[in-house]
């Protein structure tokens, strides 16, 4: 199986041009996204729902506080959720 990810580096966030995770630039045929090192808390909300094929989300280096309660309402397909 191939699968289709995106790395974001999110080393940049707040003094980059990338404020926030830009989901709706995303390919909805994407299976894997891997977010790698915000620099501020990052959020998880209700966000996801377009990425109907998403199946993996890796979380690394990240200061994630909290899951909202529906934040992957909508994704069937998400098997693995993890913060390293």
């Amino acid at each position: 199986d191939f699968f289709t990810y995106i790395l974001c580096d999110m080393s940049n966030m707040y003094t980059g041009s990338m404020k926030q995770l830009p989901i709706k630039e995303f390919d909805e045929e994407i299976n894997v996204i891997i977010v790698r090192k915000p620099k501020h808390t990052l959020t998880l909300g209700p966000v996801f729902q377009s990425l109907k094929k998403l199946e993996i989300l890796r979380i690394v280096e990240a200061n994630v506080p909290g899951v909202g309660m529906h934040s992957f309402w909508g994704v069937p397909s998400l098997r693995i959720l993890g913060w390293y």
